[in-house]
């Protein structure tokens, strides 16, 4: 039997340079698909269950090597993570994410897709009203990749109109609460803390969807009282710095 401590070792993202060899064991491993080449993503698969590709579909960021051929069709910034947000209603937008997500699957390799800034198309996000594009998009991708495996990152208010296309949900930030202004680490206050656990709770068992916690620490201290927070709900996790560059060490 699986303990809730061990949950914890089963995810790993990790958006910085990697040497595959060293990676191993984990059922979910996310990574930055710009650093690794096919037989990089053949060495990962080896030693990992799932290895996913990151990639935005509401935003892309400045730093982004793909940035240049997107930038003509966003339509607003995210200055917190110095990111342009995506039209996705565009099709020259979704016709450059296709091709990327092509070149992912078909010549890296991964088994599938981390998909970042899902939320932007919540009620609480910038393109609410683009919510039908994206659902259009998960669904041409599902269309032309059967076997892909896809976990959604936030957006758990539209969980419904995604369900269809995605496998795992993603959700940052539920027991711990990272001030960007400040750059301080935290835990959550604890009504919302249980408040969201019940959320997550509600949307696991209605759309029977697995959840998986994505949180942020960088203490030996502040980890170990996310861990004795989280351990009896049963959902895996994982708890790194929030640039999510290296692997993370406590």
């Amino acid at each position: 039997m699986i303990t809730a401590q061990q949950k914890s070792e089963e995810v790993l993202f990790c958006y910085g340079d990697l040497f595959p060899e060293k990676v191993t064991g984990y059922d979910y491993l996310i990574v930055e698909p710009a650093y690794f080449t096919a037989m990089d993503v053949r060495a990962f698969k080896e030693n990992n269950k799932k290895v996913l590709a990151y990639i935005s579909l509401g935003e892309v960021d400045k730093g982004s090597w793909y940035y240049p051929k997107l930038v003509d069709h966003t339509i607003g910034e995210n200055k917190i993570w110095d990111s342009n947000i995506l039209d996705l209603e565009n099709p020259k937008t979704t016709e450059v994410l296709f091709e990327l997500i092509e070149m992912y699957m078909t010549e890296r390799g991964y088994d599938g897709l981390f998909l970042d800034n899902i939320d932007n198309f919540s009620i609480y996000g910038p393109t609410p009203h683009q919510k039908p594009a994206l659902t259009a998009f998960l669904k041409r991708v599902k269309t032309a990749f059967p076997d892909i495996f896809m976990m959604q990152n936030a957006g758990v208010e539209i969980i419904a109109d995604t369900r269809e296309y995605v496998d795992v949900l993603g959700v940052e930030s539920v027991a711990t609460d990272f001030d960007f202004t400040r750059r301080k680490y935290r835990l959550r206050d604890e009504k919302t803390y249980t408040n969201r656990v019940n959320e997550l709770s509600g949307i696991e068992a209605e759309h029977d969807v697995q959840i998986i916690l994505i949180e942020y620490a960088d203490t030996k201290m502040l980890h170990s009282q996310i861990v004795d927070r989280i351990k009896d709900l049963g959902w895996s996790y994982f708890i790194g710095r929030i640039e999510l560059q290296k692997i993370p060490h406590y």
